[in-house]
């Protein structure tokens, strides 16, 4: 009975596997996201939306010129825009990790700091609220994450509650 269990449980999982009939090209005609270096982070929201951070950084389309930003690919329009237009993420360095909630909010970790020269201050948890369109540093004060390294991986469960683990 045991054995016929977990070959069933083993053929069940080989079936999901391959469950994903092909490769999805994310981009529309010209409309690529283009980043100009690593991508380490990827995931998705309720609404069929796509978001990607890394190391890659704005040039000259959006102020401020030459920070780190998460992409987001538009489900429903197919294109590519740095969430937050207009308010983007004040990364100093490289998004490591990101994930959603069931709210619609974007998280963001990673190696950037709160603070405008590199190197200083402490790595957070920026937060980007769906509802109001802006960037956030999740926790203040006593609150505040105050991480004195990397956040490396970023999760959140269904009550809304976010945890992050990495090199602090």
């Amino acid at each position: 009975m045991r054995i016929m269990l977990l070959a069933l449980l083993f053929f069940t999982s080989l079936a999901n596997c391959f469950s994903q009939a092909s490769w999805f090209n994310l981009r529309n005609r010209g409309d690529a996201l283009n980043a100009n270096a690593t991508i380490f982070s990827i995931c998705s929201d309720d609404s069929n939306n796509i978001y990607a951070a890394g190391q890659f950084t704005d040039s000259t389309t959006h102020l401020p010129f030459g920070k780190t930003y998460v992409a987001k690919w538009n489900g429903t329009a197919h294109h590519w825009s740095v969430l937050g237009i207009g308010n983007m993420i004040n990364a100093n360095s490289e998004i490591i990790s990101i994930c959603t909630d069931k709210f619609g909010n974007v998280y963001a970790g990673g190696d950037f700091t709160d603070s405008s020269t590199w190197r200083t201050g402490n790595e957070y948890v920026a937060k980007y609220n769906a509802a109001t369109g802006l960037w956030s540093e999740v926790g203040t004060d006593s609150n505040a994450l105050n991480a004195n390294s990397k956040i490396n991986s970023l999760v959140t469960d269904d009550s809304g509650y976010v945890y992050a683990a990495g090199y602090f």
